[in-house]
């Protein structure tokens, strides 16, 4: 299936009627893989499946649901255009009426019964467009549900919610094991496995190497079986921030939502940007980078006027952006990880308008071994990579030329596990140690507690708090995150 790769090895998993079961592993374990197995996207090479005791086979998503198992995946498979009603009856057979056509009517109203397990039915006839990505994951559930369901698997499906939204999640899922429907739950966030999960199922390179009950496990425990060592836990980086001002913002204001923005960054500190989701905090960053247009206040990078309306002229100015969505914005997946690494820099390894493809390689390989991307081949398309390798692969982009003097990471290690996020921490230390100057955008607040010298906290586009790394606390983060009305402040 994977060339040169066994994805999965001799891999025994079960899952009780009314249970809630975690999939843990790290990146490039064989999660997604086993996942895609039971959704019918691949076909095993050796195995069996059994449902209820009986041997199934399936070799597509519409014949597994037919099976009784339906895949909520990270990215939605809905049409957006279409009502909410349309998409919960996509692959099965709307009422008709007496002349064969469809009965909108009754589809309305079926559709309002299904919803009501998810507490979506007053969206029937709303366009899935409109609708947030918890709202949407909601209406893929009901669709599983309304097709029999009897095992629903759960892809990281809080990736992007906000804490209200993760609660509301919860209480559906925990409201279908009560009615006897079977969870698979897989998340890298370990703390979310310990408050929903009753057992935990640990993958390794492939291989499952343990079962435990979430009730007589600890965290690092898990964490031991999913690295195979002993980690030791992250503690505060040691600051490194100098006196220089690096990059100046003031009174930044634009028309996606950010108004009269003003803070400073430093040579060599770690600047975190908190805040609940809409606080405005990646609308920063694609402002800073030129994605998106400045229509008031300044920009000062190295002592130099920068007017980013182009992302060309942002990375000219010694910018770099570590995008939220790797997948569309940070990657090319088809192609390989050479032609990712050097795609920015290219210009750097031409001579007399011929690519220098002996030097352009030696960086390459040079990067692979550096950040330990796996596995270390230039020519793999990024497509079969892991997230954690994916993501290692979009920071050798911005150091395989100059590199820059400001990186803006935007939710730099969602969705990867704690190994490769343990290792995404030490480049950004090394970085702010190298001189760069780093902005910070998370939703973990370990890791902007851990990692930040200072903590801007964002509400409505606005900064209404900076927190010093002594005064920081989550807590406070959130007190001031969720107040509604705040004052901004410069910072």
């Amino acid at each position: 299936m994977f060339p040169g790769v066994k994805a999965l090895d001799n891999v025994d998993f079960s899952v009780a009627k009314g249970e809630i079961h975690a999939l843990v592993g790290e990146n490039g374990a064989g999660k997604s893989t086993l996942i895609k197995i039971l959704g019918g996207v691949y076909y095993p090479d050796d195995g069996e499946i059994l449902i209820d005791g009986e041997r199934v086979e399936y070799a597509s998503p519409q014949a597994a649901m037919g099976a009784g198992i339906s895949i909520v995946h990270q990215e939605l498979n809905l049409v957006s255009y279409m009502s909410v009603a349309e998409n919960l009856f996509m692959g099965k057979r709307p009422p008709r009426n007496g002349v064969g056509l469809v009965d909108w009517k009754e589809l309305h109203r079926k559709g309002r019964e299904m919803l009501t397990v998810v507490g979506l039915q007053d969206l029937v006839r709303e366009p899935v467009g409109q609708l947030s990505v918890a709202q949407r994951q909601l209406l893929q559930i009901s669709r599983g549900v309304s097709f029999g369901a009897k095992i629903i698997v759960f892809d990281e499906p809080t990736a992007c919610l906000s804490r209200s939204e993760v609660e509301n999640l919860f209480k559906v899922i925990r409201s279908l094991r009560d009615q006897g429907t079977s969870i698979v739950y897989v998340s890298h966030r370990l703390e979310e496995i310990f408050e929903l999960a009753d057992r935990v199922s640990v993958l390794r390179d492939g291989k499952m190497v343990g079962v435990v009950k979430t009730q007589e496990a600890t965290t690092q425990q898990i964490i031991n079986m999913m690295l195979g060592k002993e980690m030791v836990s992250e503690g505060h980086r040691v600051s490194c921030t100098g006196t220089e001002v690096l990059l100046k913002v003031d009174g930044l204001s634009s028309n996606n939502g950010v108004e009269n923005m003003s803070f400073e960054l430093r040579r060599g500190e770690v600047l975190g940007l908190a805040g609940v989701v809409g606080s405005g905090r990646t609308e920063v960053a694609r402002l800073l980078f030129g994605i998106d247009r400045v229509t008031k206040g300044t920009i000062v990078l190295d002592g130099a006027d920068l007017h980013p309306n182009s992302i060309r002229k942002a990375i000219r100015a010694g910018m770099a952006l570590v995008p939220e969505d790797r997948h569309h914005d940070g990657l090319v997946l088809n192609m390989n990880i050479k032609e990712n690494i050097t795609m920015v820099s290219l210009k750097d390894f031409a001579r007399g308008g011929l690519i220098r493809h002996a030097r352009e390689g030696e960086v390459v390989r040079n990067l692979i071994g550096s950040l330990s991307i796996r596995p270390g081949e230039a020519g793999r398309l990024t497509k079969y990579l892991s997230g954690g390798n994916q993501q290692k692969v979009v920071l050798a982009k911005w150091l395989a030329g100059k590199q820059p003097k400001v990186f803006i990471f935007d939710e730099p290690t969602q969705g990867i596990d704690v190994g490769a996020k343990a290792e995404v921490h030490q480049l950004i230390d090394n970085l702010a140690r190298n001189g760069a100057g780093i902005l910070l955008i998370s939703s973990d607040m370990h890791e902007l507690l851990n990692l930040c010298d200072r903590i801007l906290v964002m509400v409505r586009g606005s900064i209404v708090k900076c927190l010093s790394r002594e005064e920081a606390t989550a807590g406070k983060i959130l007190a001031y995150a969720m107040r509604k009305e705040n004052k901004a402040q410069h910072a």
